[in-house]
């Protein structure tokens, strides 16, 4: 459920904060790159025991459009407001990460070698720039779906989502030493394998890359 929740939390992270981060960049010296910067500032500096209550009246009491609280699977409508409680702090990081990495690119020879040639700028953009700055970005990626043991401890407990950090709070007030070492080791698993669909992505992306 957890590992559920966190995909679906990441996929609104990237989908949000990647688009915005490489707007932003490419708006850089106008009013919309500091409006976007601070917006997700703010944004990231709101706690989730703010931010779920607030999602949880304007949409489940106000609007009735998703339930307030339950779980029913990762396709379900229950997904959404705990998704967009962890997704939109995790898309404020990605908008600054993107940001740089793009601004970074952007001022490389390379660049100014295609534009000298004449390629449009949706080649540039997206061909060129983009697939370039989201290099840095796998790394985050890896370390936010590895991240999934406490993160969402908050959330879980607010939208009563029976996930692995609840069960390990759980476990740690029963003492429950069995459960916890298996947490502890699903959790390094965790890690190792985002450590290695890491460095596959970056295989992909990149074909400068070639793993030995």
């Amino acid at each position: 459920v957890s590992v559920q929740l966190n995909i679906a939390a990441s996929i609104v992270a990237l989908s949000v904060g990647l688009p915005l981060g490489f707007y932003a960049a490419k708006r850089q010296g106008t009013k919309t790159d500091p409006t976007i910067l601070i917006s997700m500032l703010i944004l990231y500096a709101m706690p989730v025991f703010f931010t779920a209550p607030f999602l949880i009246l304007f949409f489940a009491v106000k609007l009735h459009w998703v339930p307030a609280s339950g779980w029913n699977g990762m396709f379900s409508t229950q997904v959404i407001l705990p998704a967009l409680t962890i997704g939109i702090p995790g898309a404020a990081i990605f908008v600054r990460h993107m940001r740089a990495s793009t601004l970074e690119v952007i001022g490389q020879e390379y660049i100014r070698t295609a534009r000298a040639k004449g390629m449009s700028n949706f080649v540039i953009n997206y061909r060129h720039v983009a697939r370039n700055a989201f290099l840095p970005i796998l790394t985050l990626l890896g370390f936010t779906l590895a991240g999934i043991f406490g993160g969402s401890l908050i959330v879980e407990l607010i939208y009563g989502i029976p996930g692995v950090s609840r069960l390990s709070l759980d476990a740690i007030f029963q003492r429950d030493f069995p459960v916890l070492t298996a947490l502890v080791l699903l959790g390094s698993l965790m890690l190792v394998l985002a450590n290695l669909v890491i460095d596959i992505a970056y295989t992909i992306i990149d074909p400068r890359i070639r793993l030995k």
